[in-house]
């Protein structure tokens, strides 16, 4: 597909979007249907700012400190909110989403590091600390996460969301072949006609991610494609084509994807890095 048969299908797909808000970190993402995956921690989102300011405006109060917080790099803020949602929600889902906010806080740590500084350098060793401690909370967050959605999954009947949690904190944590498993009961759902096509919208986006993780970008452009059709529009798989491109040394293919998705998607930390290295490797 040429570049410009990308940008065609986003412009026709974008007249018919609208916003999802996800519950879990705030971000707004285009899309198609009833239901999407966030743009940004990817997790599944069915509801809009509106609808959450009807039915939950204590949440979406929270939401609207993490965004604010994190567009400051105020992370120590952030992490409080998620703090406190974890204590009243109890929910999976907030344990993934607070683990990738210790993580951006980890790595904001590191890029504080100056190694040109005079003296015994205190301060980096400051920032090395707290950057190897938030890494580790991370770790125990995301271990929360999986044993929280193991032990709901243990009780319901067949939970898609909650199976995909599991699936995210799983491969967050590098763990292949766990995250296998439940990549294979997600198909499970999926293959299910009475659960409809939203499952088998989230099996797709899970296996795209689970390609991108394994490095099979052969594979993750063709789930990709599957997902920029109108029935199961998700803006991120123009993130992982990209990924793909640039894995495969298709450079200016992949900035000409990047590009598309300014101003679409809401800027974190894995599109700013392949933007980055992209035109790095453009430059050089």
């Amino acid at each position: 597909m040429a570049i410009t048969d990308y940008s065609n299908r986003l412009q026709a797909l974008e007249q018919d979007a609208h916003l999802l808000i996800c519950d879990y970190c705030g971000v707004e993402t285009l899309s198609i249907g009833d239901i999407g995956i966030c743009s940004n921690c990817e997790c599944i989102i069915t509801t809009s700012k509106q609808n959450l300011e009807g039915t939950d405006h204590l949440l979406l109060g929270s939401l609207n400190s993490i965004l604010e917080n994190t567009a400051k790099s105020n992370y120590g803020a952030v992490v409080e909110t998620y703090n406190g949602l974890i204590a009243e929600r109890k929910l999976p889902q907030f344990l993934y989403a607070a683990a990738l906010s210790h993580i951006k806080y980890s790595n904001h740590e590191i890029t504080l590091i100056n190694y040109l500084k005079p003296g015994f350098m205190d301060d980096n060793t400051v920032h090395r600390n707290n950057a190897a401690k938030l890494a580790s909370s991370a770790k125990k967050l995301l271990t929360k996460a999986i044993k929280m959605a193991k032990d709901e999954l243990a009780e319901s009947k067949g939970s898609m969301n909650l199976q995909y949690t599991l699936f995210l904190a799983q491969l967050k944590m590098n763990m292949l072949r766990a995250s296998k498993s439940s990549l294979d009961e997600l198909k499970k759902l999926a293959s299910d006609t009475t659960q409809g096509i939203n499952n088998e919208y989230v099996y797709n986006y899970a296996s795209m991610i689970f390609e991108a993780k394994r490095e099979k970008y052969d594979s993750v452009t063709k789930i990709a494609k599957s997902l920029m059709l109108r029935e199961s529009f998700s803006i991120n798989a123009y993130y992982y084509t990209a990924l793909a491109f640039f894995k495969e040394r298709k450079l200016a293919d992949a900035k000409a994807l990047l590009d598309l998705l300014n101003n679409k998607i809401s800027r974190n930390e894995s599109l700013e890095a392949l933007s980055f290295e992209v035109d790095y490797q453009i430059s050089t």
